[in-house]
């Protein structure tokens, strides 16, 4: 389409609201996500390459726009999911979470590392969350392992341009745990609200 911002075009939906959606790369193999206004493509260039189950993005009723994605040039860390606030706060830190195996038996030992991204020009306060997706589908928040959503850390400042790279959270010896798929997810909001100031980051792993 005339004026559409990316290089490669992928994949288009119709939101509820009837706005024109479409995923695509820009030419350093950035993610663009565009929405038609009738009128004009406007453009949001997100901070991530690469993008895994392109297929799957979703706008809310608040007209933010969810993106599944992934880090190709991070082999051994997750993928997760990308916010993309409409309202001109997106989320300018990138967060990725990892384990340092994937497969475990009950008593080994588990280390959990995120690397952090921030392209903010000024430095953000946020509260950090770090939850456990069981293989029930139960979701246990670090480190009390209870239903409560809590923080893990609250009201950490990170500066301006920081870059953390494979950063160790904490470590672990597994309890007994039932054999199957479990997953670590990771997120920022802003200090004090449910307002994302990151992308939510996951990460999964077997008990074997």
């Amino acid at each position: 389409p005339d004026g559409y911002p990316a290089s490669t075009i992928g994949p288009i939906f119709i939101s509820e609201g009837g706005q024109l959606v479409c995923g695509g790369f820009d030419r350093d193999s950035r993610v663009v996500i565009s929405v038609f206004d009738q009128y004009h493509w406007k453009p949001y260039v997100c901070p991530f390459k690469g993008w895994d189950g392109a297929t799957n993005i979703i706008m809310d009723r608040k007209g933010d726009i969810w993106i599944p994605h992934g880090n190709p040039g991070l082999s051994s860390w997750g993928s997760g999911v990308w916010v993309l606030c409409r309202d001109e706060s997106a989320p300018a830190i990138s967060l990725y979470i990892a384990t340092n195996e994937s497969n475990y038996l009950s008593g080994d030992s588990m280390t959990v590392s995120i690397e952090l991204i921030s392209d903010a020009d000024d430095s953000r306060t946020v509260d950090f969350y770090v939850a456990l997706e069981m293989v029930s589908g139960e979701l246990l928040f670090y480190p009390s392992f209870g239903p409560t959503m809590a923080p893990f850390v609250e009201g950490v400042e990170i500066p301006a341009y920081t870059h953390l790279d494979d950063y160790q959270l904490f470590s672990l010896s597994l309890p007994s745990l039932p054999a199957g798929t479990y997953r670590w997810f990771a997120a920022f909001t802003h200090a004090g609200s449910m307002n994302f100031a990151s992308n939510i980051a996951s990460c999964e792993w077997q008990v074997e």
